[in-house]
């Protein structure tokens, strides 16, 4: 500390690193003045970045240039011995790590306005920069990362080319050395979902930023050296911010709520905001469809394999009371607004000869009980599905001339809400919901062969003879089921996994 004060520096927080961005070398295609007016508004740009992370005390680059002065020293690429003297002057004025960057490529090229098939295309200036930025640890005297990265601009005018051009470079710089750079701050206090963080915009935290909570056991950190022991850091939460002020912010508790406690370190970290999710449910179902108790020989006849003698018997088959409903959907849920929307699919088993399918859209919100551990979840949903029925003695397969084994409903339209209530275990999520859907059907059709060939390509390009099919209506009076009514309430039990994307 006494090494840092007479020399200049005064230390803004005893626990943090001192570091300094040298000048930036290698600009090219310019006079030697604007190269380098060029190269300090980025080591500007990329120490504005340094400060809004709150992680370092940043020495000013007018300041460096004067201790250095003062010790006879001038950190440039062209130095022999470079490392070596980055080393020395570190340990001398006080600097723990430098970051340092050299110009790779650096263009600015006029373009005439020209059409293309987007459309006009004005005149612009396209910049284009490439650097290799290196970060310095003055103790190790050592490069510890180092990262090439390109930035791309077009502007009606060159300075604001070149700006926007800086701009993203300095960006992804402090990209590239996140693990070093990101902006923390500590939790000052929790209420049931909601953190309040000791930090704000004035310090680098903007809203709509997402933080890590880190729990560091005691001994995490060297007193001396700084060093972190990774075996003794773990992260335990995560967190959305939803309001900042100058010197204070809040957050929405995504995960972690029984973990994180006040005090803890939050860092800035790019967390998916957005769950998938893969859930299957199964329900048992109460309802009621009665047979067609009918028995005799019937004509059935259709436009095009002509009239048929059936012998039916439906007098041994009972009212249907009971079945079941097994579903698996595919959401994304949307962790920050607490909604999410999906497609699933329910298959209905109701007797040997009868079953149903129906696809559905729906839309979920989430409603938290307990953060993290207990939701309630109200839903709609709308879909579409048919029927299948099988009739026995082969009925169906010998009025299509053997095309079709089952009748089909025509497609209904379906509506369908529920009411859940979903308790999060880890990645597990169980569900257990109360629902209504409407869903019946009385129209029945089957496919039939028309008898009529038609030429076709097949994939190897050849051609081949194919005969016709149709499709054509079966009178409801001749099925064992003629009405299928599945509209009921019923109750379901699930089991969900969700990730924060596809793996």
């Amino acid at each position: 500390m006494i090494v840092l004060i007479a020399n200049g520096i005064t230390p803004q927080v005893s626990d943090k690193e001192n570091i300094a961005v040298l000048p930036f070398s290698g600009w090219s295609d310019t006079s030697t003045a604007e190269a380098k007016i060029y190269q300090d508004a980025i080591t500007d740009k990329i120490i504005t970045r340094i400060i809004h992370s709150h992680r370092f005390n940043v020495i000013d680059r007018h300041e460096l240039y004067r201790l250095l002065s003062e010790h006879d020293m001038y950190l440039t690429g062209l130095v022999e011995d470079y490392e070596a003297m980055m080393a020395e002057a570190g340990r001398i004025i006080g600097v723990d790590k430098f970051v340092t960057g050299t110009f790779t490529r650096n263009s600015t090229d006029y373009h005439e306005g020209y059409e293309d098939r987007d459309g006009k295309v004005e005149p612009h200036y396209a910049v284009d920069i490439q650097a290799t930025i290196k970060l310095f640890d003055v103790e190790g005297a050592r490069y510890i990362e180092t990262t090439k990265t390109t930035a791309h601009s077009k502007e009606p005018t060159k300075t604001k080319a070149l700006q926007n051009a800086q701009e993203k470079l300095a960006d992804n710089v402090i990209a590239s050395f996140e693990q070093y750079f990101a902006v923390q701050a500590n939790i000052a206090s929790i209420d049931k979902s909601t953190v309040l963080l000791d930090r704000g915009y004035a310090l680098g935290i903007r809203e709509g930023a997402t933080f890590e909570v880190i729990k560091q056991e005691e001994g995490a950190v060297d007193p001396v050296s700084g060093e972190i022991d990774e075996g003794k850091v773990a992260s335990v939460g995560a967190v959305y911010i939803s309001e900042v002020k100058p010197d204070y912010s809040k957050g929405k508790i995504i995960k972690g709520i029984f973990t994180m406690r006040e005090g803890m370190l939050v860092k800035g970290r790019d967390i998916p905001m957005v769950n998938w999710g893969i859930s299957v449910s199964y329900a048992p179902l109460k309802i009621s469809v009665r047979p067609n108790k009918i028995k005799g020989t019937y004509t059935v006849s259709n436009p095009y394999t002509g009239s048929h003698e059936v012998d039916i018997d439906y007098t041994e088959y009972d009212v249907i009371t009971n079945g079941s409903i097994m579903q698996i959907s595919l959401y994304r849920r949307n962790l920050v607004k607490d909604i999410s929307w999906g497609i699933a699919y329910d298959h209905y088993t109701l007797s040997e000869i009868l079953s149903s399918g129906i696809g559905n859209v729906y839309l979920s919100y989430h409603w938290s009980m307990i953060p993290d551990l207990l939701f309630i979840s109200p839903a709609i949903g709308i879909g579409w599905g048919k029927v299948s029925q099988r009739l026995p003695g082969g009925i169906v397969s010998k009025i299509s001339d053997g095309e079709s084994s089952t009748l089909s409903s025509k497609y209904r339209l379906s509506i369908s809400a529920q009411l859940g209530v979903r308790t999060k275990l880890g990645p597990l999520i169980f569900t257990v919901e109360v629902c209504y859907r409407s869903f019946k059907t009385s129209k029945w059709d089957y496919r039939v062969k028309t008898g009529k060939i038609t030429t076709r390509q097949t994939g190897d390009g050849d051609e081949e003879e194919v005969e016709e099919t149709a499709t054509t209506d079966f009178d409801p009076g001749l099925a064992v089921y003629p009405g299928v009514n599945l509209s009921s309430v019923y109750f379901k039990i699930g089991i969900a996994v969700e990730l924060p994307k596809f793996w």
